[in-house]
């Protein structure tokens, strides 16, 4: 009997080893997400160990992302500041990992590598991109560069590209560039602008969109306080501080919970970023949003959207589960999206008690990779004739808007009508695109036809942008929220009627 369960015991054992080693076999890609990772627990870094003893980096298939917030606490300082030393053992342990390996790893800078946003963060942020460049290393960047906010795209296989964006470049109220810089985009209309350009570009890749800051998350920088907080807020700088401080105590967690500093998700800027970021990848499913920022692991979806919080990189704090949560968790550890030969997706999350790469803390499928459309399919598409549109829902509003800012022509903008089809295939005899044009305050595409006519589309809704305000008031998101108000007071469909008045 004792013999049959030998060879019993060494089937399985092989059986597993196999089905492991196919699951291996299977994955095309690896993106190791660590974020907040930019402390040391006596002279020591647990998220880092454990991903140099469990992850083979001359595999090319991985790639590791450090995702913001790479030297507390305040980024990287001069040569000859007393936290020099410090600051560089911090960020040497994480270039450890793929130092001389073949993998390729990314930092991005987060809130605490510009200096916690206050002034001198820009000085420092460039310190930590010369010390890693400094380091001739190949396979180790940090990108947006120089302070850039990007969008910067880097295709890494055939399967999968990685947008990186400086999210704490929307926050910085100090030195940050701008329309004086070399950076590629230089205002929030530019960014927004070409991360269009870049998802529209990749439809048959999945498109992991790295940033420090969140979209959505159910940690202490989106709101989550306990009883705990309100009756000892101290605990929350010292974990021994049990000071009974009932009603005084709840003032800084409701501020947080309503109102948020800059760093929250309830603060104006901050909900500026996000929804103007959402704005452009919701609906498309090869997206997958992934940053830091909060301390701990988290998985949302809000309607086809994926965001993944991986903040826990060095220290982990609490965290809840939401209206858009898959999965929390307050551990120590990291995030891995694993793509698949056969473009499925898995999410998997560790921490530094999982045993190996098969010990997930938790797992999912995500929709797989759309498949390309051939351009025999896309030339033969069909457009109805007409669709039903409004002009523009953001002119909705209810009576007190209409009070303060007047009624204005908010009906007639935010009222669907049916309008017909424009066809660049078909229109004059088929149209080809030749640039981007508008001013200030108008977006317009130049057409050509096949005799060389040109035609310009253009937007029926101003778009108020940083380079049409005064510069004192450049970056003051409610000013121009108001004027960009403003334009729900002209008629959106005069380009119908005036053609009829004037022949009459």
């Amino acid at each position: 009997m004792k013999k049959y369960i030998k060879y019993l015991l060494i089937a399985i054992t092989i059986f597993s080893f196999q089905h492991i080693h196919a699951q291996s076999n299977n994955v095309a890609q690896r993106i190791f997400l660590v974020g907040d990772a930019g402390e040391l627990e006596n002279s020591k870094h647990p998220v880092c160990d454990w991903l140099t003893l469990h992850v083979n980096w001359n595999d090319t298939t991985n790639v590791l992302l450090y995702l913001g917030d790479n030297i507390y606490p305040k980024g990287m300082p001069a040569q000859a500041n007393k936290n020099y030393g410090e600051a560089k053992a911090i960020i040497d342990y994480q270039l450890s990992v793929v130092k001389d390996k073949k993998a390729k790893a990314y930092f991005i800078p987060g809130n605490h590598d510009w200096k916690q946003g206050k002034a001198g963060g820009l000085e420092q942020l460039e310190n930590e991109a010369a010390y890693i460049q400094s380091l001739q290393l190949p396979n180790i960047q940090l990108l947006p560069p120089g302070g850039c906010p990007g969008p910067q795209d880097v295709v890494i296989s055939d399967k999968v590209v990685i947008v990186f964006m400086d999210s704490q470049w929307w926050l910085q109220q100090n030195e940050r560039p701008g329309i004086e810089s070399d950076c590629p985009f230089k205002t929030e209309e530019d960014i927004i602008s070409g991360l269009k350009d870049i998802i529209y570009s990749y439809p048959d890749k999945l498109i992991v969109l790295a940033m420090h800051h969140p979209l959505y998350s159910y940690g202490i920088h989106g709101g989550y306080y306990t009883l705990k907080q309100h009756i000892f807020p101290l605990t929350d700088i010292n974990p021994k501080l049990y000071v009974p401080l009932p009603l005084i105590g709840s003032i800084y967690p409701l501020y947080r919970q309503w109102f948020g500093n800059i760093e929250d998700t309830k603060h104006p800027e901050y909900k500026n970023l996000k929804e103007k970021i959402e704005s452009v990848i919701k609906g498309h499913t090869n997206v997958i949003q992934v940053a830091g920022h909060d301390h701990s692991l988290q998985l949302l979806q809000k309607d086809s959207l994926y965001s993944i919080v991986s903040g826990s990189g060095s220290k982990s704090t609490r965290v809840n589960k939401g209206k858009y949560s898959l999965f929390a968790a307050d551990k120590k550890g990291f995030a891995v999206i694993e793509v698949m030969i056969d473009g499925s997706i898995k999410i998997n999350f560790y921490s530094t008690e999982s045993a190996d790469l098969n010990s997930t803390i938790y797992t999912t499928s995500l929709p797989s990779i759309p498949k390309k459309l051939n351009d025999a399919v896309i030339a033969t598409t069909e457009f109805p004739d007409s669709i039903s549109v409004v002009a523009s829902s953001k002119f909705k509003s209810g009576g007190f808007r209409k009070f303060m800012l007047g009624k204005n022509y908010r009906k007639e903008w935010t009222t669907a009508v049916k309008v017909k089809v424009f066809d660049i295939n078909t229109a004059m005899g088929g149209l080809t695109p030749s640039r981007i044009g508008g001013g200030h305050q108008t977006k317009s595409l130049r057409l050509v036809d096949k005799d060389g006519r040109e035609y310009v589309l253009r937007l029926i809704e101003k778009n108020v942008t940083d380079a049409a305000l005064p510069p004192n008031l450049v970056g003051v998101g409610v000013v121009k929220d108001l004027i960009a108000d403003g334009v729900s007071a002209s008629y959106p469909y005069a380009a119908l009627s005036i053609p009829m008045l004037a022949a009459a």
